[in-house]
Parts: C-alpha cells; structure tokens; sequence
C-alpha cells in the first residue's frame, strides 16, 4: 500500500500510510499464530523463533494481543482525518475486535485450535479490511479526488 501511494501520488501519506501501518501491525498475530504452530519443527531446524525459545512460554500470545489491540486506534485515523466514513469507522472497528478477541484467546490459552482460530481470522481479516475501504463512499471519493 505504501509504495502504491508513492506511484499513485508521489507520496505516502494518507491511505498509504494507514494501510501501511495496519499491515505492520496485522502481521504479528498472524505469523505468532504459524509460528506457534509450527514451533517444534522450528526448534528442530535450528530457527529462532519467538514461540521456539526457551523461556517464552506465553509471549507469542502476549506479543498477538499487543499488535491486534495497536490495530484499534489505526482504525480509527482515517475517519478522523476525514479520508473515510461510517462504513470504514464500523467495519474496520468490527473486524479489528474480532482480531482482537481471537489473539486474547491465543494468549489465555495456547493451544493447537486458538493458534488456528487466530490464523484463520488473520486470513479473513486482511481482505475483509481492504474490502471494507472499498465499499466506503468517503474513501472511494477520496481516492477518486487523489488520482485526478
């Protein structure tokens, strides 16, 4: 998203940035969660792995909660600088407790079907997110008056 707001603008600003931003936050549940998953195989490879350490017992659900609560406020930053409307503000916020929700599940209880909920709802989130933009009348205003 960023570097399709540089071609598109010549800057990053704006959408670029927050999408941006949701990206960077979006990815640490999702990868806990694999990571998580997968931990033996990577201790048994050599990878050092967060959920793989010794001594780590809980972080790779404590570090999900922390980026999907960070998730939140950048959901809100659009709407106050008035680049998206009701339709980004609820949808987003929806889709980012449900994010929320699966990664506090994952850190209360590290488990096989926690780490896949989680996984699975990083899937369904990421899309769902950019198709919400899309069917926001503000954004797509937005984005029509940026491309002239």
């Amino acid at each position: 998203p960023l570097l399709g707001a540089f071609a598109m603008q010549g800057s990053g600003s704006g959408w670029g940035a927050w999408l941006f931003a949701l990206l960077f936050a979006w990815q640490f549940p999702h990868f806990m969660a694999i990571a998580w998953l997968y931990r033996q195989d990577y201790a048994r490879a050599g990878m050092k792995m967060l959920p793989a350490m010794p001594q780590a017992e809980g972080l790779a659900g404590r570090q999900s909660a922390l980026y999907a609560l960070a998730m939140l406020p950048l959901c809100l930053l659009p709407a106050l600088g008035q680049a998206a409307g009701w339709v980004w503000l609820i949808g987003s916020l929806t889709l980012g407790a449900a994010y929320l929700l699966a990664a506090v599940r994952f850190a209360l209880s590290q488990t096989q079907r926690s780490a896949r909920t989680l996984l699975f709802v990083s899937l369904v989130h990421l899309p769902a997110l950019y198709t919400v933009a899309l069917l926001d009348p503000v954004v797509r205003a937005v984005a029509l008056s940026q491309s002239s």
